[in-house]
């Protein structure tokens, strides 16, 4: 309700205010699915960040650097979550997002499955 979309029209709330309501992905998040919404959105993120440093312990050096590197660029996200909107509105970032996880998920079963 909050988009402006050139093809589709505006949302009922982005005809209500004269200002954007989609200058950031946490404004965006915040108006359309509330705190709650925004907050599991976020602990995906912190999650997967907070997994991958983890794992980056118990994996060949290798593997480590990578997982480092995809926890690094998952938790700067709940930084850049607040002065941009690439996490909501750019498909190529959410598509790497989505195999940061996925990698992180691949060693983490893994790891469960070596023990």
């Amino acid at each position: 309700s909050s988009r402006e979309s050139k093809t589709l029209g505006n949302g009922v709330e982005a005809r209500k205010y004269p200002f954007t309501l989609t200058t950031s992905a946490a404004s965006t998040l915040l108006w359309d699915s509330g705190i709650i919404g925004y907050l599991l959105f976020m602990s995906i993120i912190i999650a997967g960040g907070k997994c991958a440093f983890h794992l980056a312990k118990e994996v060949p050096r290798h593997e480590s650097a990578i997982l480092e590197t995809i926890a690094v660029m998952l938790l700067l996200n709940l930084l850049l979550n607040l002065y941009n909107a690439d996490l909501i509105d750019s498909p190529a970032y959410q598509v790497f997002v989505a195999f940061w996880i996925g990698y992180v998920l691949l060693c983490r079963k893994k790891i469960l499955q070596s023990r």
